[in-house]
């Protein structure tokens, strides 16, 4: 018998879909938390820079001095001196987007099986 004809076939994989989908909850969760934490640390990292950088402290960044200049440029200054952080951030919050993604590409494919299951007597 065909495998998309087959009941028990489609209600195999509905429930492994499923259980991905219930799997997949901790992961997610602990993604987003990752990423809000990330962002958080940069922005008290960036913040702090700032300060710094106004109180006349420097840094050094690849070999170049970082310093107070004028308060246009002073928030620019930071973030250079903050780019590790930023990168964390970034790679956070795309492995967030990425899990997101994956959750969603189960759901299209749990409602495919389901949407077989449903049609089943049709065919």
């Amino acid at each position: 018998m065909d495998k998309w004809k087959d009941p028990y076939v489609i209600g195999q994989n509905i429930l492994r879909k499923i259980e991905h989908l219930e799997l997949s909850f901790k992961p997610l969760k602990d993604r987003a938390e990752a990423a809000a934490r990330a962002e958080a640390l940069y922005e008290k990292i960036l913040g702090s820079a700032v300060a710094k950088l106004e109180n006349g402290i420097e840094f050094k960044v690849d070999d170049v001095t970082i310093k107070h200049t004028t308060a246009a440029t002073i928030k620019e200054k930071a973030k250079a001196v903050c780019w590790k952080e930023k990168l964390e951030m970034l790679e956070a919050q795309q492995l967030y987007k990425a899990a997101v993604k994956m959750a969603d590409i189960c759901c299209a494919q749990l409602n495919g099986w389901q949407s077989l299951n449903r049609h089943l007597d049709k065919v």
